[in-house]
């Protein structure tokens, strides 16, 4: 795995796979708010590189805006 993003509190805040399409975040995309509005598309593409379908995508957001 490689290193994709660190920050001074975390060491490993995303990474990849060098042989695979693996990706990971130690992120909480799902919980967006008008403070951090980049969580919802970071979810999006995040959905849409898993190959979640966009009505599945669109029943997760929902879910996550409603638990907010």
């Amino acid at each position: 795995f490689r290193v994709l993003a660190k920050s001074s509190a975390c060491a490993v805040e995303a990474a990849a796979a060098n042989d695979r399409p693996w990706w990971g975040t130690q992120f909480h995309p799902e919980r967006w708010d008008d403070g951090r509005p980049a969580g919802r598309v970071i979810l999006r593409r995040f959905l849409e590189l898993a190959g979640i379908p966009p009505a599945a995508q669109a029943r997760a957001q929902e879910a996550s805006s409603s638990s907010a």
